[in-house]
């Protein structure tokens, strides 16, 4: 009998698990068209990449969670620095929040708690850069298509998300990854 309710308690945790993970993978925005997160990852010179943050909206924004996943399939990746760059000017509290641990980074972006910096405004644009190392242990250079990155749960609950300026409700946009060379072109990954 106890064993019949540890199989039903853990399918039940399956089932709620899958449908949390398939729930942030799907848009959300009750306040127009779907917003657009995007990631372009870049190598700037043999083991070293940039993270371009870019988001897509169509309401003003008063904060984002920006939570990412960032792994090498056989190396780890070291988070390193960040620029803010473009549409960050709009945030007074700007975050990263690196666990290389398990290498995550979590990147937070909140507007003026008094309300003398306008929110973000409806546009398309650059958030932030993020620089990243690959630590291969090898001599060989690492290719872009060889990085995995993905946007992940961060706990407590850091989700990708944007927050609307009165604080009532969220965004949750649709989510995607670019890989660039070094030369600008796309990477041909399979």
């Amino acid at each position: 009998m106890k064993k019949q309710h540890f199989l039903i308690f853990a399918s039940v945790l399956i089932v709620l698990f899958t449908v949390t993970l398939l729930a942030q993978n799907k848009p959300k925005d009750p306040y127009g068209k779907a917003d657009k997160a995007e990631v372009i990852v870049r190598q700037v010179k043999p083991n070293h990449f940039v993270f371009e943050l870019g988001w897509d909206n169509d309401e003003k924004l008063a904060a984002m969670t920006f939570p990412l996943i960032v792994k090498g399939k056989s190396f780890k990746m070291h988070y390193d620095s960040v620029s803010w760059k473009g549409r960050a000017e709009y945030f007074a509290v700007k975050s990263v929040h690196p666990v290389d641990s398990l290498q995550q980074v979590l990147v937070g972006l909140l507007a003026d708690i008094n309300g003398s910096t306008p929110p973000l405004g409806e546009g398309k644009g650059t958030l932030a850069k993020l620089y990243f190392t690959a630590e291969s242990g090898t001599k060989r250079a690492i290719d872009v298509c060889e990085i995995m990155v993905d946007t992940t749960t961060i706990e407590p609950s850091n989700t990708l998300y944007g927050v609307i300026p009165d604080g009532t409700g969220a965004v949750h946009p649709a989510y995607s990854v670019v890989r660039m060379l070094a030369t600008g072109q796309p990477a041909p990954c399979k």
